[in-house]
């Protein structure tokens, strides 16, 4: 049986041709797009999201919900979220009924403080596409109770 000794030489130019293989498919693989967190309170057009820990919290005049993971949003101020929505019948509070949770993906749009969010879930009706400006804050009436009209 034979063994060969290979020299200095021929294990530097092994080692420099499998380095030289590493970085080029490094830099030809897709690289993981970096994400930042949301943050903060978002509203308008009826429609409001509060970051929380861990996810969000919706609220709309008629619907109410949590995304229930974290936010990211990536280098193009895209993002994607699932969670659930619950929808309010009307002349009723939140509290009064017993939630629905009703599967739902949040789809985002960042550009800026701007926020453009639609709402993805079977069975919803009214408004799906909602767009927010961060720092706002937005009250609800009740779903159904128009403070325009009291009993005496």
């Amino acid at each position: 049986m034979k063994f060969r000794i290979a020299t200095n030489a021929a294990c530097h130019a092994r080692s420099i041709g499998l380095l030289m293989m590493v970085a080029i498919a490094a830099a030809t693989s897709p690289a993981q797009a970096a994400t930042t967190p949301l943050a903060g309170n978002w509203a308008g057009d009826n429609f409001s999201l509060r970051v929380i820990r861990g996810g969000a919290m919706v609220q709309g005049k008629c619907v109410n919900g949590k995304i229930t993971s974290p936010i990211l949003v990536d280098g193009k101020g895209h993002f994607v979220a699932s969670g659930y929505f619950n929808p309010v019948t009307s002349g009723f509070r939140v509290s009064d009924v017993s939630p629905r949770d009703q599967p739902a993906k949040f789809i985002g749009q960042v550009n800026g403080d701007k926020l453009e969010l639609k709402l993805q879930a079977d069975g919803i009706s009214g408004p799906t596409s909602f767009k927010l400006q961060q720092g706002k804050t937005i009250k609800f009436a009740d779903c159904g109770r128009d403070t325009r009209y009291r009993l005496n």
